[in-house]
């Protein structure tokens, strides 16, 4: 049975998480993602940058402007984005449309290696706040698993380690992320097993030469 003080404290808990909960969504700063520069990749920089949006909402770690509204405020101010990926030009557009902070960047192609790079331009305060760099194999299928280890890493949140591996470490051993076009994959290498034996065949292989056994013990490696 719950008791008055029960309900109190339940109903006093219920308050502060609220209230936490509250302040947590008002302290959000907000953040526009604008185009990434795009080079020897096959999404060009809207796409791109459609897919940090997308990837940096589902990390729920800042009040992200929505595309269409970015779209409007860009239009509404007759601003050009086409090329702006320098930190003046972002900082200027970032007072202009009200936001407290921009995500930019660049994915580029290097011989067999893409490299993404994202900047966290802190508007108010002139500033790159952070820079993340990371280097993959060219898996451009992939482009939107790599945007998101970038970002796990930048803000140093727990990432999927095994897909990071599969798509930066080229002595991966193949599977379908780092050989999509692949009919038969090389699964060669060193083959390692152990046998346990139980039952009358263990009792044989364990009992003393002197009563009929083997003398070891059950297992084969």
């Amino acid at each position: 049975m719950c008791t008055c003080k029960n309900f109190s404290l339940l109903f006093l808990f219920i308050l502060v998480s609220l209230s936490t909960y509250s302040q947590n969504l008002e302290s959000q700063k907000s953040l526009t993602v604008l185009h990434l520069d795009s080079k020897g990749i096959q999404l060009d920089p809207e796409q791109l940058g459609n897919l940090v949006r997308i990837e940096i909402g589902k990390l729920n770690l800042f009040e992200v402007m929505d595309k269409y509204d970015v779209e409007y405020v860009i239009q509404k101010n007759s601003l050009s984005i086409s090329d702006c990926y320098g930190k003046l030009c972002l900082v200027e557009i970032g007072k202009t449309i009200s936001v407290d902070k921009i995500l930019t960047g660049s994915v580029e192609l290097y011989g067999e290696t893409i490299i993404v790079t994202l900047r966290l331009i802190d508007v108010s305060r002139n500033i790159t706040e952070k820079i993340q760099i990371k280097e993959f194999r060219n898996l451009q299928n992939e482009l939107q698993s790599m945007i998101y280890l970038t970002l796990v890493e930048m803000f140093q949140l727990p990432g999927n380690t095994v897909l990071d591996q599969r798509l930066s470490n080229k002595f991966t051993y193949d599977n379908v992320i780092n050989n999509p076009d692949a009919t038969n994959l090389n699964l060669s290498g060193p083959r390692m097993g152990i046998t346990v034996y139980t039952g009358e065949t263990a009792r044989i292989l364990s009992s003393e030469e002197s009563k009929g056994g083997y003398d070891v013990y059950p297992a084969m490696f």
